[in-house]
C-alpha cells in the first residue's frame, strides 16, 4: 500500500514542481483544484496538499522530498480513515459533531484574523518605527533590563488555576507548557519566550515580569485578549541594544501580535457575552 502511494507521490510531486516552475515563468497558474491523488475516487487537490505542506514548513521543518512524500501519505491515510468513519456514521455522533464544531470555530476565528492582517500588512517602515520607539524606551529604568521568561497560555481562568496548581506541586514547567499551552510557537520550546524588555510583552505581562525573581512562577494567572497567562522568570540581564537588522524579525512579530490583540479587543467590544 505505502509503496504504491510512494510511487504515485513521486509522480504527483514531480507534476507539481513542473507546474509551479511554469507558473513562475509567467505561464498559466496551476488550478488549486487539480487532483494530486485520489482515494476511492475522492480527489485530494493541490490546494489541500499545499496547505498541509505549509503547515509542516511553518513549524520549522526543512522542505525535502521525503517530507513532501510523508505529507501526501498522511493525507491519503486520513482520507481513507475519514471515509470509513462516514460509512460508520461517526460524523453523526454527538461528541464527534461537537469536536467538528469546535475545530470549525477555531479555523473561522483564525481566518478572520488573517484577513484583517492581510488588509494592512506590516511593513519594514513599521518595524523601523517600532525599533526606534523601543530603543527610546531603554532610556527608562524600567526598560534598561531585559527578561527571559516562559509562559503557558490557556483559554479560561479555571484551566489556568488548574495548570498553576500542577506547577506549584512541582511539575516541570516545560512539560506542562507542551501539554497545556495554546501558544503554539512557545509551546514547542516548553513555553520559552525570547529575551524581551518589559514593554515588549503584551500588556500587562511586562508589569508582572518585572516583579518576579529568577526562577519564580507567578502566584496568579494574568488575563489578556489572547487568554490566561502563567509566567515564569528564567533570567534577567542589562539590556544592550541590537542593530535594526538584527531586531527586524522580532519587531515584525511584536507588531503582528499587537495587531492580533487589537483585532480581538475590537471584536469583543461589540460582542454580547452573558
Amino acid at each position: 500500500m505505502i509503496t504504491r502511494i510512494a510511487l504515485i507521490a513521486l509522480a504527483s510531486l514531480s507534476m507539481l514542481a513542473t507546474a509551479h516552475a511554469n507558473e513562475t515563468k509567467g505561464n498559466k497558474p496551476v488550478d488549486d483544484n487539480t487532483p494530486v491523488i485520489s482515494v476511492n475516487k475522492t480527489p485530494i487537490t493541490q490546494a489541500t496538499y499545499i496547505d498541509a505542506l505549509r503547515a509542516h514548513l511553518a513549524s520549522g521543518v526543512k522542505d525535502s522530498q521525503p517530507l513532501r512524500q510523508m505529507v501526501l501519505d498522511d493525507l491519503v491515510i486520513s482520507e481513507a480513515l475519514a471515509q470509513e468513519a462516514k460509512k460508520a456514521k461517526l460524523n453523526a455522533d454527538t461528541d464527534v459533531k461537537r469536536a467538528i464544531d469546535n475545530a470549525q470555530r477555531k479555523i473561522l476565528a483564525e481566518a478572520y484574523i488573517m484577513k484583517q492582517l492581510a488588509a494592512k500588512p506590516i511593513t519594514e517602515a513599521d518595524a523601523r518605527a517600532e525599533y526606534d520607539r523601543q530603543i527610546a524606551l531603554t532610556k527608562d529604568g524600567r526598560n534598561s533590563v531585559e527578561y527571559k521568561a516562559a509562559q503557558i497560555v490557556v483559554k479560561d481562568e479555571a484551566t489556568a488555576q488548574a495548570v498553576l496548581k500542577r506547577l506549584k506541586s512541582g511539575e516541570d514547567f516545560a512539560k506542562v507548557a507542551k501539554e497545556s499551552s495554546i501558544d503554539q510557537a512557545a509551546r514547542q520550546h516548553g513555553g520559552a519566550l525570547p529575551w524581551s524588555l518589559p514593554d515588549q510583552f503584551i500588556k500587562p505581562l511586562g508589569d508582572v515580569i518585572i516583579n518576579l525573581d529568577k526562577g519564580q512562577i507567578v502566584n496568579a494567572p494574568t488575563q489578556t485578549a489572547i487568554g490566561w497567562h502563567i509566567l515564569k522568570l528564567e533570567e534577567s540581564r542589562p539590556f544592550v541594544a541590537p542593530s535594526f537588522e538584527d531586531s527586524k524579525g522580532r519587531m515584525m512579530q511584536t507588531l503582528l501580535e499587537r495587531k492580533k490583540q487589537d483585532i480581538v479587543q475590537e471584536i469583543m467590544k461589540k460582542a454580547e457575552v452573558k
